[in-house]
């Protein structure tokens, strides 16, 4: 197979594996494809005032960006994590997602302390796209 050919098959390729939906796939292949060409990614630092200036005209979602990109700056107190210390010496984290309540009975309870901490990571947004942001943002404020 003559170069040229073995070189077109591969940039074809690669073109063909970078557009793929599953991202631990296209991943795979994006890197091979020149700087100017890849996803521009987020970071771990952006403009929020830029991105939320592409959504704001159609949605006012600000409150949702923010807890995204800063999950720990405002933990209500419905979505703190508790931890229970109980006296025979085990100390189980309960996280009860949906609502759902887990009765300990009182006699059993040493000790319990509640975090500021959200269960929601950091640095959500800096693997996507200004446009996949949005579209998360967008999708998020739907739901009601």
């Amino acid at each position: 197979m003559p170069a040229a050919t073995r070189a077109a098959a591969r940039t074809a390729a690669i073109a063909q594996g970078a557009a793929l939906t599953d991202p631990v796939k296209r991943d795979l292949f994006e890197r091979l494809l020149s700087e100017s060409r890849r996803r521009r990614v987020l970071g771990t630092s952006f403009d929020r005032a830029s991105l939320l200036a592409r959504i704001g005209a159609k949605y006012d979602r600000a409150a949702l960006l923010e807890h995204i990109g800063a999950p720990n700056a405002l933990v209500e107190p419905q979505w703190q994590l508790v931890t229970v210390a109980l006296r025979d010496g085990t100390a189980p984290t309960l996280k009860i997602a949906g609502g759902l309540v887990e009765k300990i009975p009182a006699a059993q309870v040493a000790s319990v302390s509640a975090s500021r901490t959200s269960a929601m990571p950091e640095g959500l947004l800096q693997n996507l796209t200004a446009p996949e942001a949005a579209d998360l943002i967008a999708f998020l404020a739907a739901l009601k």
